[in-house]
């Protein structure tokens, strides 16, 4: 029992009794891993991050937040590729239409979970280009819309920064959920010391917690025009690492499922 105030008034609240416990979970050989390969790219530019994402499985929905693909897509198998450049502008500032764009990038991962949903017998590929944007348009769009409380020097309060968090983290849920495979690539972050300044180490430029829903991190690097390498620093499953030359999405796949002695769904 417990006391919820309703108005001025405090008035007793009768919690209902629990469900048994065999209502509530799952026996262990009954619960199935989510299908599909949750991915993370990340890098420098022109490292190979948005090439990758495009040899994955068809059909393949690309949600592209900075025109990357229409370039590179003649280099690709282009069937059953689906196309979405999700930045919308506002003639009349001139400029990118934050709340505009994230409202359609929402709007899209709906319809493509809802295609998913009505389709159980396709498996395909979702891919967010890039995932950095993602977050930086959250940032921008609670700024200028959304913030409410602010310090006396103007700064946003850290609290207000749980409004861009729950708007990403239904955003990830909706990818996870997914039964497909997901490609999510992201830009590189320079590491900076106490006092603020760079280091020769580099990050994922993407949301504090983003690197934890993701079953394989895989950083790109330019070896010369012709030479990408992708090395694996985080693989869910094992404490594997490796490095692939130029990878495809098969390359990828027939390493996992050597590791794991299973194939991938």
């Amino acid at each position: 029992m417990k006391m919820v105030k309703k108005g001025n008034v405090k008035v007793e609240q009768v919690e209902a009794p629990p469900r048994p416990v065999g209502e509530i979970f799952r026996p262990a050989k009954e619960v199935k891993p989510i299908e599909g390969l949750k991915i993370l790219v990340w890098g420098a530019t022109n490292t190979g991050k948005s090439h990758f994402s495009l040899t994955a499985p068809r059909p393949t929905f690309v949600i592209d937040t900075e025109f990357g693909i229409a370039p590179i897509k003649h280099k690709h198998n282009q069937d059953d590729l689906w196309i979405l450049e999700v930045a919308q502008f506002d003639p009349v500032v001139k400029d990118v239409d934050i709340s505009r764009s994230l409202e359609l990038l929402e709007e899209a991962l709906r319809s493509v979970i809802s295609y998913i949903d009505d389709n159980p017998d396709i498996k395909g590929t979702i891919v967010i280009d890039s995932i950095t944007d993602v977050w930086t348009w959250l940032g921008i769009w609670l700024e200028e819309d959304a913030a409410e409380v602010f310090t006396k020097t103007g700064q946003l309060m850290r609290t207000e920064w749980g409004k861009a968090n729950r708007r990403y983290y239904k955003m990830i849920l909706k990818l996870l959920r997914s039964k497909w495979h997901v490609v999510a690539t992201a830009k590189e972050d320079v590491v900076r010391d106490e006092k603020g300044n760079p280091t020769n180490q580099h990050i994922p430029k993407v949301q504090k917690n983003t690197e934890y829903w993701f079953d394989i991190i895989m950083r790109s690097t330019l070896v010369d025009k012709n030479t990408r390498k992708f090395t694996i620093t985080k693989f869910r499953s094992l404490d594997v690492y490796t490095t692939f030359t130029n990878p495809t999405w098969s390359d990828v796949v027939k390493f996992i499922e050597e590791q794991l002695k299973t194939p991938i769904k």
